[in-house]
């Protein structure tokens, strides 16, 4: 394709090519096995690198043809939606301009027919294209639109480029769709977070016709609310109980600013939600570090990368559904250790002081070795066994747990006190029934209790070994129990996927063994018969249907309820873009508690939001997290 353009009726393809390969900064470059990559750009750059290229242009070779003095690039800005470059070419000074569709074509005044002729953009042709650019992101497509500008013939060149970005009279070139396919994994991965009780909020910088079409089919957008950037900063400013009202109905913000991602994070938190927000740009790092939890992606800007708390590696979404698995499983495993942990640490408690004013004799019928032999294992085996419970999908069937919520929940502590109380209650019946149960007719000559009035014998050396061997067991039936949190009534479900706590489980068996039938003097035991082991596995399994009756108890776990007000006009008017300062000055208002919030998170793991970070959700159910998905 020549790169000689004939100024006033154009080559429109020549002139096509010239705006992709002149105002870009990506480069073509290929790998150690020939591949060809591109750096120095965006995906939307890269996107029109390829439609360059298809129509048999080389656009590094053709941008090169214009020496570097003679080439100006202001970058893409934020704020005004756009990136220009200035060349001087033939003597001219030609702007070119690309950018959000809609912004760019309203500071255009002429347009370019299909012959190349200038023709003046009246308000009928402006209608038309604004017609295709919302037919165009309908389908889902990002829209972007190609101006450029000329010096007039005989107009003085500047020697040296305007500082600012020039603000010339644009002509429309072309309106360009650009259409990223959705990963097949991100629908299922957003329908996996809402059914979390996470709530999916879209923030773009795309048209608002594009970002609904893209949201619907990500799942994202279930008709709730959507709006643009400056509607929102409106609300915001002036009417902020109506932002308060709309705010959990909010699904999708476009034509967002950097400070619109950080007011939102900011309300969001200062609602008590807890906010991840996923970005990769250098506009997000504010509203990264500002969230609970920031993901960056790993192709992102080292300034996001920085300013966030986890890199997604391989830059998907779905890899968030992954991390908020594996959150819910660290915190619940936590969790089961220390209900099963507090359970035996109770009933240890209550046995010493209890048992020792039930007894004849007012010895408690634990012996201090073997306290200390059920604290060594109890405490080491048990972590390990639960504490490496493998990540269930399970975990996303559930609401999330509300930040303010205790660690020991209502339902844990049913677990604690109910399984407490039947292990004393057992434990004081074999104290003093035990000899009659087991049949304990001879004593040892070391047994200096004797002989009850039917002949059995009542604490001696077997008997106070079949108390400790069955609490024991009753610990290591317990931890069983301790796998479920919630109401899942089978202690069995999902063996399976721990190989580790099944090991551990016989290995603490074992050192039980060991204990009782060798360790005998160390550990003040004796061995055991066949049948009394039978006796203490079969009362030590009485602990499976007791934990089936705790959770039967109707105890629900406290949650705060963030309902959105009713009656609320939902229809958003059209308002003038508020002052920036003025704007700043909300965000810095609105995000007090919120810092204050993050400062506590940052000083202390224990207060450290649940990782699983719950933020796609319906509107009008129970929130207690969000997440902000920037684009």
């Amino acid at each position: 394709v020549s790169t000689q353009s004939t100024w006033g009726k154009h080559n429109i393809v020549s002139l096509l090519l010239e705006a992709l390969s002149y105002n870009s900064t990506i480069e073509e470059r290929l790998d150690e096995k020939g591949r060809i990559y591109y750096v120095g750009g965006n995906r939307t750059e890269e996107g029109l690198t390829i439609l360059a290229k298809n129509l048999g242009c080389d656009f590094m070779m053709l941008r090169q043809t214009i020496p570097r003095e003679d080439r100006q690039t202001y970058p893409f800005s934020s704020t005004r939606k756009r990136m220009t470059t200035c060349i001087k070419q033939n003597g001219k000074l030609v702007t070119h301009v690309k950018g959000a569709s809609e912004l760019v074509l309203a500071d255009c005044t002429y347009v370019l027919d299909s012959n190349g002729s200038k023709l003046e953009l009246t308000a009928s042709r402006r209608s038309e294209l604004e017609h295709i650019i919302t037919d165009i992101a309908n389908q889902g497509s990002r829209t972007i639109c190609l101006a450029y500008a000329e010096s007039q013939p005989g107009e003085t060149i500047p020697m040296y480029f305007p500082a600012e970005e020039p603000q010339p009279i644009l002509t429309c070139l072309a309106i360009l769709g650009l259409q990223d396919p959705i990963r097949e994994e991100v629908p299922i991965a957003v329908s996996k977070c809402q059914g979390a009780g996470i709530c999916v909020r879209m923030v773009t910088g795309d048209n608002i016709n594009t970002a609904i079409a893209i949201a619907k089919k990500c799942g994202i957008y279930t008709g709730g609310v959507a709006m643009e950037g400056k509607e929102f900063r409106e609300l915001a400013e002036k009417n902020p109980e109506r932002f308060s009202a709309i705010l959990p109905r909010l699904q999708v913000l476009a034509r967002s600013s950097p400070t619109d991602k950080h007011v939102l994070v900011a309300a969001l938190m200062q609602q008590q939600q807890v906010v991840a927000v996923t970005g990769d740009g250098t506009n997000d790092a504010p509203a990264l570090k500002l969230a609970d939890v920031g993901f960056a992606m790993n192709s992102g800007t080292d300034i996001a990368k920085s300013a966030s708390d986890m890199i997604l590696m391989d830059d998907n979404f779905a890899t968030v559904v992954k991390a908020t698995i594996w959150g819910r499983t660290v915190n619940d495993n936590v969790r089961k250790f220390l209900q099963f942990q507090l359970t035996v640490n109770v009933v240890g408690v209550l046995l010493t002081f209890i048992g020792s004013a039930v007894s004849s004799d007012n010895i408690s019928p634990l012996k201090a070795v073997q306290l200390l032999w059920l604290n060594l294992i109890m405490d080491t085996m048990a972590a390990l066994a639960l504490a490496t419970e493998k990540p269930n999908p399970e975990v996303l069937d559930r609401d999330p747990v509300f930040k303010a919520a205790s660690l020991i929940s209502r339902r844990m502590w049913s677990f604690i006190i109910g399984h407490a109380m039947f292990q004393l209650g057992v434990v004081i019946a074999l104290m003093n029934m035990a000899h009659r149960w087991f049949q304990l007719d001879a004593c040892n000559s070391d047994d200096h209790h004797g002989k009850d009035d039917d002949g059995h014998c009542k604490g001696g050396e077997v008997h106070s070994t079949i108390i400790f061997n069955t609490f024991i067991l009753f610990q290591v039936v317990n931890q069983f129990n301790a796998r479920k949190l919630h109401f899942e009534l089978n202690p069995f479900g999902g063996l399976q996927r721990s190989p580790m706590f099944l090991l551990i489980t016989l290995i603490t068996i074992a050192f039980q063994v060991f204990a009782v039938e060798v360790a005998g003097k160390f550990m003040s035991t004796t061995s055991l018969k066949g049948s009394h082991w039978l006796g203490c596995i079969l009362i030590a399994l009485i602990e499976l249907p007791v934990g089936v009756l705790v959770k039967l108890i109707p105890i629900k776990d406290w949650h705060p309820t963030l309902e959105p007000k009713e009656n609320v006009d939902l229809q958003v008017r059209p308002l003038v873009i508020g002052d920036t300062q003025q704007i700043n000055t909300v965000a810095r208002n609105s995000s007090d508690t919120a810092r204050h919030h993050q400062e506590r998170r940052k000083s202390s793991f224990a207060r450290r939001p649940d990782p699983s970070l719950r933020a796609f959700h319906d509107p009008g159910r129970r929130q207690s997290t969000t997440s902000v998905t920037t684009t």
